[in-house]
């Protein structure tokens, strides 16, 4: 009986940890943004669609590393109070890249992704939050040039799915 009783208050107590997580997370709005409409930062080449059950919607867009002329692409600009920023990476990925976040208030860091590591891939990767007050907006951007540290050799950077949270 003992048991019983322990049983049935852990598992409350569980519901009750997960139900409020579920309440907390739902109060935040996130919106998921697809590469299908990337707009130019500064370019050479255009991004590659590709079809692959590897992309997070089974579509993604690529281009080949460049070290000397890499070409920057972002996502669609959100013009809320964003605060968390997440990039998604897929399971096909080779490459380290560098995505930036840019705040309209003229915030800006860049953060370093290796797409080829198993810890990433087939996930949304965090990439930081703003600590801008108000917060007002911004986008996530992402270019192909070779990141140091990294193997550059004429692997693929993708550009694939990103959430930003208000």
């Amino acid at each position: 009986m003992k048991k019983k009783i322990q049983r049935l208050l852990t598992s409350t107590v569980l519901a009750l940890v997960l139900a409020t997580f579920i309440v907390g997370v739902g109060l935040a709005a996130s919106y998921i943004y697809t590469e299908v409409n990337l707009y130019e930062v500064s370019a050479t080449d255009t991004p590659v669609s590709i079809y692959s059950g590897g992309c997070r919607s089974s579509y993604c867009k690529y281009l080949v590393q460049n070290s000397s002329n890499p070409s920057a692409w972002r996502w669609i600009s959100k013009n809320a109070s964003i605060m968390y920023w997440y990039a998604y990476c897929p399971t096909i990925g080779e490459a380290a890249a560098r995505y930036g976040v840019r705040e309209n208030s003229g915030g800006s860091w860049s953060i370093k992704m290796n797409q080829a590591s198993a810890n990433n891939q087939g996930s949304f990767v965090y990439l930081g939050y703003s600590d801008t007050i108000p917060l007002n907006g911004g986008y996530i951007m992402l270019h192909n040039g070779c990141v140091s540290g990294y193997y550059c050799g004429g692997l693929d950077v993708y550009w694939d799915d990103v959430i930003y949270v208000e």
